[in-house]
């Protein structure tokens, strides 16, 4: 076989990455940072881990989100991704639990914390 028996075997070679692809079903991204899927299920739960993207009906882990939480695991209860993602606009948690507070405020009072306007009761079934 010479260099074009070689070339050929090549083009008729599935493709088997050489890398990981930027993006992950939950199995990949589990066995991608070197857990089980139990773990890597706990470690999103305790916001250790990105949250998916859906891509249509997929459930998908970016790499690159997943490397940056990684990097931190050690280090803090949160990843920074999502620590940013749920900072108010000023970069202070304290923004978001008065936004919080104030929504919980008006649906108390029975008011649409959106538009101020009243909320309907729903009828109790018999």
């Amino acid at each position: 076989m010479g260099v074009a028996g070689s070339a050929e075997a090549a083009m008729t070679m599935h493709d088997s990455y050489a890398y990981p692809p930027r993006g992950m079903s939950r199995e990949e991204a589990a066995r991608y940072i070197g857990v089980g899927t139990t773990t890597f299920d706990r470690l999103i739960e305790e916001r250790r881990m990105p949250r998916p993207a859906r891509v249509g009906k997929r459930v998908i882990w970016d790499r690159f989100k997943l490397d940056a939480a990684f990097s931190e695991l050690g280090e803090a209860t949160e990843n920074a991704i999502d620590r940013a993602l749920s900072m108010g606009p000023d970069g202070d948690q304290e923004h978001w639990n008065r936004v919080a507070q104030e929504r919980g405020a008006a649906l108390d009072r029975g008011v649409d914390p959106d538009t101020g306007t009243p909320l309907r009761r729903r009828r109790q079934r018999r």
